[in-house]
């Protein structure tokens, strides 16, 4: 019981002064993302020698680079997820190969096991 019934435990703002706050974090951070684009051109721009189209067309290259390699992570985390609770690996063994955990319920070979060793673990 707080020691006051009459007072407020905690302090409750305003929505307008939460929402205040919130915006001056978010133009700090859009100032220093700005900041980090700005030292990020000059560095293209002087790897270019000074040539304005081709600091733009590295960045951009460079920046579709990295989104493809992004993507093909996500996409293989998604592949090996879905393969682990596939196959029962969400244990403390989970995923590591040699193991057992799980394989033994799994009558199904593993794309680099032949399909004799999948039929000897489900069986003992």
């Amino acid at each position: 019981m707080h020691a006051d019934p009459e007072t407020v435990p905690v302090e409750i703002r305003p929505r307008d002064a939460a929402m205040a706050v919130t915006r001056e974090a978010t133009k700090e951070a859009t100032k220093n993302l700005a900041r980090e684009a700005e030292v990020i051109a000059c560095a293209y721009h002087r790897a270019a020698r000074g040539d304005l189209w081709g600091a733009l067309v590295a960045a951009i290259t460079d920046a579709l680079v990295d989104l493809d390699a992004a993507e093909r992570r996500i996409a293989r985390q998604d592949q090996l997820i879905s393969r682990g609770y596939a196959r029962g690996w969400t244990g403390a063994a989970a995923g590591r190969p040699g193991s057992g955990a799980a394989l033994a319920s799994c009558p199904h070979p593993l794309p680099d096991e032949p399909a004799s060793a999948a039929a000897e673990s489900a069986h003992g």
